[in-house]
């Protein structure tokens, strides 16, 4: 797994290019079916961005995931974000 983290949409674009370029150097491809995004933000309405679109490619918006062993969401309750293995 990869975590890609921009503090915008362009600096997200631009990342995305990046990485799809070193990946491709070594033959390796990132999976759109299995390629996600998720964003956080203070105002709801930049958090309910359904998909993005980055190269002609939709992403799906997922509202957490687990992350090395810890679950992180986007809303704003921090006690939200804890360790699945106690």
């Amino acid at each position: 797994m990869i975590l890609v983290v921009a503090r915008s949409i362009p600096a997200l674009e631009a990342l995305c290019v990046q990485l799809s370029r070193e990946t491709g150097g070594v033959d390796l491809v990132v999976g759109p079916d299995k390629t996600k995004y998720m964003g956080f933000s203070a105002s709801p309405s930049r958090r309910s961005v359904k998909v993005i679109t980055i190269n002609g490619v939709t992403y799906e918006r997922v509202a957490g995931f687990i992350y090395l062993g810890t679950l992180i969401c986007n809303d704003k309750n921090v006690g939200k974000i804890k360790n699945i293995f106690g």
